[in-house]
């Protein structure tokens, strides 16, 4: 069970990063002059794969017992 919560606290970790790191690209392209509006593809992957991604080794690390609380 605690593996599942740890799953979800790295999937909404690693999501706010990406979001964080997302604002930090339109700010910058904003300032340069550019329109930052138009999203471009890898945004979308980013915001897709990096959070499901680490959820995953969330996961896999909590059903390995290396993460806190989830000894064997």
């Amino acid at each position: 069970m605690l593996s599942v919560i740890w799953m979800v606290v790295f999937f909404f970790a690693s999501a706010i990063v990406v979001g964080f790191l997302t604002g930090i690209y339109f700010s910058f392209r904003a300032s340069v002059g550019d329109t930052p509006a138009e999203m471009s593809s890898w945004i979308g992957f980013a915001w897709v794969l990096i959070p499901e991604g680490v959820a995953l080794l969330g996961l896999a690390f909590g059903l390995l017992g290396k993460l806190p609380g989830t000894r064997r």
